[in-house]
């Protein structure tokens, strides 16, 4: 097998996981760092602020979600077998071998990564489209808020359910699951993680 960046020779399935788990992490750490530490943006490739913003936040919850499938097993239906196109238990519990086995080698437990590994956040972006039709599209999405932001729309956006917002004033990211509920995240607290996270595995590719 070629694998020119991970080049290693003792290619196993646990190198190849623990690479895409440590590739993922520097994925989220780059959108992450872009959305915390970049005022400025390339308008010929993004267009808008919105675009930046949401691009990155996008990739960057894409990311947490790849690593959380690594370290907790997923569903049995992700366990389908290519050729059978069936469920397959042997798959199964290799996936849920694999997973407890990297989660004791390098110490990883859901506390530790609570942000990294929060489901609900994820799922507004990957059931946008869901929440749209639930809420009978009386909600906004995709909302900056800054420092000339209005209070009365400040007041507004937090105060009743937006899909996806990001407060650049204090780097934090909030939406509401299917039950209305707000959930919110700081930005500098997860990248804190993803950092702990890299030094806990070792740098993508080593």
């Amino acid at each position: 097998m070629f694998n020119e960046y991970i080049g290693c020779e003792d290619m196993t399935e646990d190198t190849l996981l623990l690479a895409t788990i440590r590739m993922n992490n520097d994925f989220a750490l780059v959108s992450v760092r872009c959305i915390l530490n970049s005022p400025n943006y390339d308008e010929e490739v993004y267009r808008t602020r919105n675009v930046y913003y949401f691009f990155h936040l996008q990739s960057l919850l894409t990311a947490c979600g790849n690593i959380t499938s690594a370290f907790f097993n997923p569903k049995p239906y992700s366990s389908i077998n290519p050729d059978t196109r069936r469920y397959d238990g042997g798959i199964y519990r290799r996936i849920e071998e694999s997973a407890r086995r990297f989660r004791d080698q390098y110490g990883i437990t859901r506390e530790r990564y609570n942000l990294i590994f929060q489901k609900e956040m994820r799922n507004t972006v990957i059931h946008s489209n869901e929440r749209i039709i639930e809420h009978n599209g009386r909600l906004g999405d995709f909302n900056i808020i800054d420092h000339t932001t209005p209070q009365t729309v400040i007041d507004e956006i937090l105060g009743t359910p937006h899909l996806r917002t990001i407060d650049l004033r204090t780097m934090r990211y909030y939406t509401y699951d299917r039950r209305k509920r707000q959930i919110m995240i700081s930005l500098h607290e997860l990248e804190r993680q993803l950092v702990d996270l890299q030094r806990a595995m070792g740098e993508a590719g080593n």
